[in-house]
């Protein structure tokens, strides 16, 4: 952050009242879309959120959508889901505009959540991350809404059709991957005729949007992927976030069975809901083998193929 940003957020943030000489204003590294610091007046601690201009995936971004983002984060916290709370500036308003470098942006100011970011899943905190993901599916199932952003499909048919686009480019494996096309091909029929449950789902759970604190939950975080899709579909892009990655990724660390565990014992959580994980999971690899292809990594694909978990989750 240039010292022409610091001067812009100091400034901005006098429409909260904070016009202390003590104000500090520090970077929060984390984060790859929208920038987040540290504000720090009169020994209180904030985030400041400043949103992107435009959204990576749907390219949209406007002041509705992130109010709906606030309210849906206030519905789930009431169900027990630790989220930050907004601040509203003095005219009474959650959303403010920045200019940042001369770019008008969207900012949230919320309050700041004491924790850390765990460096690789356990069996405690992939237990933990699991019953905030059922609290937050039982949350979405009891939240009134009218419309939600649009978003390019769910990720079952999203990965047929980005396997089906890049095919040209996979080399290795491409037998079991075509294989894999057909299964899920199959799988997504019996998804659309079983009609699974829909909602809103938070969209970017991984190890770097949940803090913990004294073995507990602290916070989770950066809702700004929010859309309504398959609740498995929450499911499912937490246990393979990080694919390329054996700490940072649920089926690779050798935690699925817990997520199972925990999703089993909940009564809202059918086991013939359960039963079509199988499909999301190998949908959602088929679109990764073809983006590594797409993008030469192939080390990176034969990595993948050797690993045991992998084998017996998604290539038995």
């Amino acid at each position: 952050m240039n010292e022409y940003s610091l001067h812009d957020i100091q400034d901005f943030l006098k429409i909260f009242y904070f016009d202390s000489p003590s104000l500090l204003v520090t970077p929060i590294p984390q984060g790859e879309e929208n920038q987040n610091y540290k504000i720090e007046v009169d020994d209180k601690f904030y985030v400041l959120r400043v949103y992107s201009q435009a959204h990576s995936t749907t390219g949209v971004r406007n002041e509705k959508e992130i109010e709906f983002e606030l309210d849906f984060m206030d519905h789930v916290r009431q169900k027990g889901v630790p989220t930050a709370i907004p601040i509203k500036n003095h005219f009474g308003r959650q959303v403010s505009e920045i200019l940042l470098n001369g770019l008008p942006h969207f900012a949230v100011l919320m309050n700041y959540i004491n924790g850390k970011e765990a460096l690789a899943y356990s069996s405690e905190n992939a237990r933990l991350m699991a019953i905030q993901l059922v609290n937050m599916h039982k949350a979405s199932l009891t939240y009134g809404y009218s419309a939600v952003r649009p978003w390019p499909g769910d990720i079952v048919r999203s990965g047929l059709t980005f396997y089906k686009e890049n095919r040209e480019h996979i080399g290795l494996h491409r037998n079991e991957l075509d294989a894999l096309y057909n299964q899920v091909a199959e799988g997504y029929k019996v998804i659309q005729s079983l009609k699974l449950p829909v909602g809103i789902v938070h969209g970017d759970i991984k190890l770097e949007n949940v803090l913990f604190e004294k073995n507990e939950i602290s916070g989770v975080l950066d809702f700004d992927d929010y859309r309504e899709s398959f609740l498995l579909e929450e499911l499912t892009r937490t246990l393979m976030h990080d694919l390329d990655s054996v700490d940072r990724n649920v089926i690779r660390s050798g935690q699925l069975g817990v997520f199972y565990e925990v999703f089993r014992m909940d009564n809202n959580i059918s086991h013939i809901q359960l039963r079509q994980m199988d499909t999301f999971l190998k949908a959602r690899f088929l679109y990764d083998m073809a983006a590594y292809s797409k993008n030469g990594l192939t080390w990176l694909i034969e990595d993948i193929f050797t690993d045991l978990y992998i084998k017996k989750i998604l290539l038995s």
